[in-house]
């Protein structure tokens, strides 16, 4: 074939194709699959879990099918009609059986932190632990007053607030060697948060030793005087100094402290007035949940301990060279001796 021919050949052949390229337009958006993917003529078999979409002009679109994982309740199109269809079921269960409950128990530190409560005052720090288990509304009362978990009403302004009771008060009174009570907003003994809580009276702790911690309670005026008005407590609490037996069932117990006598006995030691009121203010700066402090640990690199240290002393002597155990390869070897 001359040249001219090839030439000619070649044209015809880019004129037809531009011909056919030009006859066949990009098929449109399906409208009701946006996220659709195009297969071509030779694979245009669904995927395996999809269901067929439309298929204009000769090409198939699949949409997005769920993943088995998703949870969604599609029918396997690869399942002939009339055979059970497990698709997306858990094999192991009934389709209309209940979810299996999970065992697991997530691990809570808020009742651990709260038992013990850290008192930080001008003269020192002393630790309460409560006793939920013989007063359980006078803890969770005091505890929710002291880290700022409860309204109460602000006596300055008159108006519901929330936020830490006890942070700025002070002890207001001081018997030297019997009690030393706190808690009250006026710091005359007189405020409290706008709220009683009833009594929790009982027999499992006793006013038998130093330290016990006890809810106070108003007064009132009777025909005997002045006598303790039941299911007054709000906020003011007291700490024993002594064994004080006559206390016994008249005021709800909520713990014992457990560290800080020093720092009571320096608040008990502070000069006080004719109303029992110390002339040096003993302030309140937190009250804060007791979070056990572990101490560091020496970083250990773990490399150093594979390898043998040059510098200290082995612990197994080492054995002296023996100079008869030596032999000389290259030495002439003696002549055999004669029988």
């Amino acid at each position: 074939m001359s040249l001219q021919l090839k030439i000619f050949a070649a044209m015809l052949l880019v004129t037809g194709s531009e011909k056919i390229f030009a006859q066949s337009p990009p098929p449109p958006a399906s409208p009701t699959a946006p996220f659709a993917v195009q297969m071509p003529n030779a694979q245009s078999q669904p995927a395996q879990g999809a269901t067929p979409g439309p298929t204009p002009q000769g090409n198939s679109f699949v949409p997005m099918a769920l993943p088995p994982s998703s949870g969604g309740m599609m029918t396997n199109p690869s399942v002939p009609a009339g055979l059970p269809n497990t698709y997306n079921q858990p094999g192991s269960l009934p389709i209309n059986s209940e979810p299996t409950r999970s065992e697991i128990i997530p691990y809570s530190a808020e009742p651990e932190l709260k038992s013990v409560l850290v008192v930080k005052t001008s003269e020192g720090e002393f630790k309460i632990s409560l006793r939920s288990d013989i007063a359980p509304k006078n803890v969770a009362n005091f505890v929710d007053l002291a880290l700022g978990q409860k309204e109460f009403i602000d006596v300055r302004t008159g108006k519901k607030v929330k936020r830490p009771f006890y942070t700025g008060l002070n002890c207001h009174r001081v018997l030297k060697g019997v009690l030393i009570q706190c808690g009250c907003p006026f710091g005359n003994g007189t405020g409290g948060p706008g709220f009683a809580v009833p009594d929790e009276r009982t027999t499992a702790m006793r006013f038998d030793r130093p330290g016990v911690v006890a809810m106070a309670l108003g007064r009132k005026r009777s025909d005997k005087g002045l006598t303790y008005e039941e299911n007054s407590a709000g906020s003011q609490f007291f700490i024993s100094l002594a064994p004080l037996p006559d206390y016994n069932d008249q005021f709800t117990v909520i713990g014992q402290v457990t560290s800080g006598m020093d720092t009571l006995r320096k608040i008990a030691s502070t000069p006080t007035g004719p109303t029992d009121r110390p002339l040096k203010r003993v302030i309140i700066f937190s009250v804060d949940p007791d979070i056990p402090t572990v101490p560091a640990q020496p970083m250990v690199d773990p490399m150093l301990q594979l390898a043998p240290s040059s510098t200290s002393p082995s612990t197994t002597p080492a054995t002296p060279p023996n100079p008869t155990d030596f032999v000389d390869p290259f030495a002439i070897p003696p002549p055999p001796t004669s029988p």
